[in-house]
């Protein structure tokens, strides 16, 4: 029962590494084309 309580909580963790890393890597994506859509818009508003 220990062991396979060790093994449940090794692979809990691993996923909650995972999510918590392609959670950050989604907000950075969003964050970029955030960043290019405003910088687009500001450009657009010069011309």
């Amino acid at each position: 029962l220990n062991e396979s309580y060790k093994v449940i909580s090794e692979r809990y963790r691993c996923s909650s590494i995972t999510l918590i890393l392609f959670y950050i890597l989604m907000e950075k994506i969003r964050l970029q084309l955030f960043y290019n859509f405003f910088c687009t818009n500001e450009v657009m508003n010069d011309y």
